[in-house]
């Protein structure tokens, strides 16, 4: 999907949470959908991964949705299965999103 014209701006939120192997970074829209999800240290690359998709981003600090939380912090305690109640969307071309929808119905193997 091309980068969107530079006068065109689009605004996410942006919040951090603690896990077991670092700092997450949270992006969600205003419908609270999942945009990014990058770590604390590749900040930088992230920034320009949105700009890359979306143009101008402007991300402003902003919890992601409670739901969204608990479910990543879960995940992170062992229940994988929790991924499977997070609300995303992505970026890219067709055929990107297409691959995105068909690994996001691949489910954890069993532990």
């Amino acid at each position: 999907m091309p980068a969107r014209s530079a006068k065109s701006s689009v605004s996410f939120g942006l919040d951090r949470l603690s896990t077991p192997i670092g700092i997450a970074l949270l992006i969600t829209d205003a419908e609270g959908h999942l945009r990014a999800l990058d770590w604390d240290d590749y900040e930088h690359r992230m920034r320009e991964l949105l700009r890359l998709h979306h143009g101008a981003v402007e991300l402003r600090d902003r919890p992601a949705p409670t739901g969204m939380r608990t479910a990543l912090s879960r995940y992170f305690d062992g229940e994988l299965s929790q991924l499977a109640g997070i609300a995303w969307r992505i970026a890219g071309t067709p055929f990107q999103q297409k691959v995105w929808t068909a690994l996001a119905q691949i489910p954890p193997a069993p532990r």
